[in-house]
């Protein structure tokens, strides 16, 4: 099955920060979801449903996103800040093509996975050696990852996308880009606070599907 963070509406609240670019922050809005933990990497901690809701953030300011969370019930802890901080920092340099910047909110051991959107499947990185080459493949390709959702759990965050394109998508026919089948699950490392998962697909050993996670 397709792994996804499940939308569906409840009675308890999660914090929606609507941000778009080239304006001003909005008022917040309140809204509710559901979420099944996601599959990838299931040895890492588990992702709950919780109040955080980032929507299309690739151009929002880490300051503006952290007064919205600090300003609008419920309140987050200073562990949940941390995570997003890092988390958005690490997304904003991956947009902007910032090898090094990214890689030094990586953890020295870290793993993760991602599609290879041509070959249809799963591939995998270990370590930061790994991560570099993975990254460098990423900004070579022009990767854009756009937010639409964030989950909390315990040093771990869910991550919904909204939008992706890169060249290898364009060149497959898909010049608006699609918006991803597969969530993310990216886990932390703390003092100090970096990523040590990085999980964008599920691999086969772990019951991964790439013709659903992998087909544009």
């Amino acid at each position: 099955m397709r792994t996804r963070l499940v939308r569906a509406t409840i009675t308890s609240g999660l914090l929606s920060l609507i941000l778009t670019a080239c304006a001003s922050v909005p008022a917040p809005v309140i809204q509710t979801r559901v979420t099944e933990k996601p599959s990838l990497f299931p040895n890492a901690p588990t992702v709950s449903a919780t109040h955080i809701l980032l929507t299309n953030t690739p151009t929002a300011t880490v300051t503006e996103t952290l007064a919205l969370m600090s300003s609008t019930p419920p309140a987050t802890t200073t562990e949940q800040i941390d995570l997003v901080t890092t988390f958005m920092e690490f997304m904003s340099a991956y947009n902007a093509g910032q090898l090094d910047e990214a890689l030094g909110l990586m953890d020295d051991k870290v793993v993760g996975s991602d599609c290879d959107f041509k070959g249809v499947r799963v591939i995998t990185f270990d370590d930061k050696s790994g991560a570099r080459e993975w990254l460098n493949q990423r900004i070579k390709d022009h990767d854009q990852l756009r937010v639409n959702y964030v989950l909390m759990g315990n040093q771990v965050i869910g991550v919904d996308w909204a939008h992706r394109t890169n060249d290898t998508l364009t060149r497959l026919g898909f010049v608006q880009g699609i918006q991803p089948h597969s969530s993310a699950k990216v886990v932390f490392s703390r003092n100090p606070t970096r990523i040590s998962t990085f999980a964008n697909a599920t691999p086969i050993y772990n019951g991964g599907n790439p013709a659903e996670e992998c087909s544009p």
